[in-house]
């Protein structure tokens, strides 16, 4: 079970689902190869179907095979250790003010 779900208040629970993301997706419902996050359930269905995230498990909340463009493969072997966690959250927060600032959101 994802801690990140259960965070969520009990109606929109049904409303996302957890994914590993195996391969970068940009966009507010897209995440980095290596990053687990709450995805909007019709979105995470499609990701899921086309390879793109992974349901999370213990094995791959560890390390995971991800998309490599250089070689068109899903060869990238990401281990989700301490440091990584680190870089992809702050990543990730950069990403969240830089798309609220280029929206206007913040405005």
């Amino acid at each position: 079970r994802s801690a990140l779900r259960w965070a969520l208040a009990p109606e929109l629970q049904l409303d996302f689902l957890p994914v590993l993301f195996a391969k970068t997706v940009l966009g507010p419902q897209g995440g980095f190869a290596g990053e687990e996050r709450l995805v909007k359930l019709d979105m995470a269905k499609k990701y899921l179907e086309e390879g793109t995230c992974v349901a999370p498990t213990e094995e791959n909340r560890k390390a995971l095979w991800c998309y490599n463009p250089d070689t068109n493969a899903f060869d990238r072997y990401i281990e989700r250790n301490e440091e990584f966690l680190e870089f992809a959250s702050r990543k990730r927060q950069w990403l969240d003010v830089y798309w609220r600032v280029n929206t206007g959101y913040l405005l």
